[in-house]
């Protein structure tokens, strides 16, 4: 039985990254075209921002269980972008990233 779920589970898997390559270089591209976009809006600001990015987070997970023989899979996918954006200068810049 653990054979058989590993070897579904690598087929499940490799059969979807032909289609995730695709799909993230469509992503990429539309998150550089908006982030140079929103750069060109915000510069004509009153405070022009001197400084952008877009942090995409991209989770699934999959997850298989049985109780008494039935088995069940809960698939859950969720993809959010996170902006930064820095106005004034450089020199007055004082952003610290912890994670």
């Amino acid at each position: 039985m653990r054979i058989l779920l590993s070897s579904f589970l690598l087929l499940m898997a490799s059969c979807g990254l032909k289609a995730q390559t695709e799909q993230s270089d469509s992503i990429l591209r539309t998150l550089k075209e908006e982030l140079n976009y929103s750069m060109v809006q915000l510069k004509q600001k009153a405070v022009p921002s001197y400084f952008m990015s877009l942090r995409m987070q991209d989770i699934q997970s999959l997850t298989i269980s049985s109780i008494f023989g039935s088995a069940s899979v809960n698939d859950n996918h969720t993809r959010f972008v996170v902006p930064n954006i820095r106005i004034g200068s450089k020199e007055l810049d004082n952003y610290k990233f912890e994670a």
